[in-house]
């Protein structure tokens, strides 16, 4: 019991830093800075609770409206039940003080009458074609019911009409929602533009959903600069770039717009979902600035967007090559545009922070690891435990004595009572006989030895050996350490020093007992 509470305590710390990487990732993902237009046609039929509208669904909308901060977005709510009682609560705007007021608005709807839809898509899309004479923004629908629509046909043909304007439609149903109405009224495939939920309070998981799906934004461009009198391709980077591949929805535009006063389109030459590949117009002078702009319904349509590129003068004193580059290839050789690069980019970023995840993870079972695996003492026993039911402890056995020490050898006798002594047999050069070598007895005894053994010379070089008085070692004389000898110096100093230091840091980590996250006073 005690260990698992430590482990519920030290790893909160990590449990609560994962939780907080979590959401700072989701919440970086709901943000858009595409500029589009985004109309949310709202059910107040009488199956509706008052609550439910005036609570769920406007937080719904008023938390999806909060992920969309570019400049160009506008919004208009319309609500919508029986045909008289249909209306339009905002018109299409950018202004973020009216879209508060719609909002505001929102809350005061009194839900009732029957599920006409029809009327609702009407008004939308007449906004839509108000705004076509005017570069027209991309536009998108985002329809929430709760049951059968009544009149399904007539909402079917204004959904196709829009759908034929370039319009991207989402349709939410929830609690008593027909399944086959939502997928008829929304774009194909409708697996990625048809959500439903089992009531009103799940609304609010679909916010994060609805907005990374919906949103198109272009955050960066390469090169940020274009020669003057060239053919240039530029590489924009951003998301949603091929998210609406459907039938209505047939190839990919790049917009440049001139000074804010007319628009020049090309065809993107490679499209992926966060990279989109466009020539660029030929500029005329420097002063050039293009704002850049992506459609993706064949140019009906764009998403604004805040980047831009200017002109600049390449010319320069060295000939150089005419440009051969062919259509399809990107002229600029720093960026390289194969379809694999984002795709190796995204994996190894994600091996990277899965890598410094797992790194911390082992950081952390370290840094506790003396409470997670610290034992009780053998003496240990839990509050509320009598001592008096602990057996007492047997003291340890008393130590053997030493064997006795062995008696010396007895000398051996001779027949005369006498010490027996050794007798060697031994010779030595300078005799007469054959070789000059004359073998000799050598008796020993107390006195020394008999009158041969005064003859024997001791030999060149012999190694005397005395057990019973210390060697005296003569150190080899001392040279100048090797290479290896040196490195391996230097290694093993090195090694130390970071024993030292690690063993420093390990001191401070928390003991048990003690305060849960660091040692205050560590053990040296």
């Amino acid at each position: 019991m005690q260990i698992m509470s430590v482990l519920r305590h030290k790893f909160l710390l990590v449990a609560l830093l994962q939780a907080w990487i979590g959401i700072t990732l989701v919440s970086s993902q709901q943000r858009c800075l595409g500029g589009f237009d985004i109309y949310f046609i709202l059910d107040k039929s009488g199956s509706v609770h008052k609550s439910f509208f005036q609570r769920q669904t406007v937080d719904f909308v008023q938390k999806t409206v909060g992920n969309f901060v570019g400049k160009g977005v506008r919004l208009s709510f319309i609500t919508f039940s029986s045909d008289r009682i249909t209306e339009t609560i905002l018109r299409l705007t950018s202004d973020r003080s009216k879209i508060k007021e719609g909002l505001d608005e929102l809350r005061k709807v009194q839900p009732g009458g029957d599920t006409y839809l029809g009327k609702a898509l009407r008004m939308a899309n007449s906004q839509v074609a108000s705004q076509l004479g005017q570069q027209s923004a991309f536009s998108i629908y985002i329809i929430l019911t709760d049951g059968k629509i009544d009149d399904i046909g007539t909402a079917n043909e204004e959904a196709k009409k829009a759908k034929r304007a370039g319009t991207i439609i989402y349709v939410i149903g929830v609690a008593l929602y027909d399944k086959s109405q939502l997928k008829l009224l929304a774009s194909k495939p409708p697996e990625d533009f048809v959500f439903t939920e089992p009531n009103y309070q799940a609304l609010q998981n679909l916010t994060s959903d609805i907005s990374n799906r919906a949103c198109v934004e272009i955050t960066a461009v390469f090169p940020k600069q274009a020669c003057i009198g060239e053919r240039n391709n530029v590489t924009m980077r951003g998301r949603g770039f091929e998210k609406f591949d459907s039938v209505e929805s047939h190839s990919v535009r790049c917009g440049f717009d001139f000074y804010a006063t007319y628009r020049q389109v090309t065809k993107a030459i490679l499209v992926e979902e966060n990279r989109l590949v466009c020539p660029v117009p030929v500029l005329n002078d420097t002063e050039s600035v293009l704002m850049l702009h992506i459609s993706l319904n064949s140019g009906r349509a764009f998403v604004s967007s805040n980047v831009h590129i200017s002109a600049k003068n390449c010319t320069r004193e060295v000939i150089m090559p005419t440009n051969t580059t062919k259509p399809g290839k990107e002229i600029e050789g720093d960026e390289d545009t194969s379809p694999e690069t984002g795709k190796r980019s995204k994996v190894a970023l994600t091996l990277v922070l899965l890598f410094l995840f797992a790194l911390l993870i082992l950081l952390a079972v370290w840094w506790f690891w003396p409470c997670i695996t610290t034992k009780p003492p053998r003496n240990y026993q839990p509050a509320g435990v009598s001592e008096s039911k602990e057996p007492p402890l047997r003291p340890p056995p008393p130590a053997r004595p030493p064997p006795p020490a062995r008696p010396p050898p007895p000398m051996e006798k001779t027949p005369a009572g006498r010490t027996k002594w050794p007798t060697v047999n031994a010779s030595f050069y300078g005799g007469g006989t054959a070789g000059g070598i004359v073998p000799v007895r050598v008796d020993w005894g107390d006195k020394g030895s008999t009158e041969a053994g005064s003859r024997l010379a001791q030999a060149k070089a012999a190694i005397i050996e005395d057990t019973d008085e210390d060697q005296t070692i003569v150190p080899k004389s001392s040279s100048t350490p090797g290479c290896w000898t040196a490195a391996k110096i230097k290694v093993m100093a090195g090694v130390a020093a970071v024993s030292v230091g690690y063993r420093r840091v390990a001191s401070h980590r928390p003991q048990p007992g003690g305060n849960w996250l660091y040692s205050s006073n560590p053990a040296v």
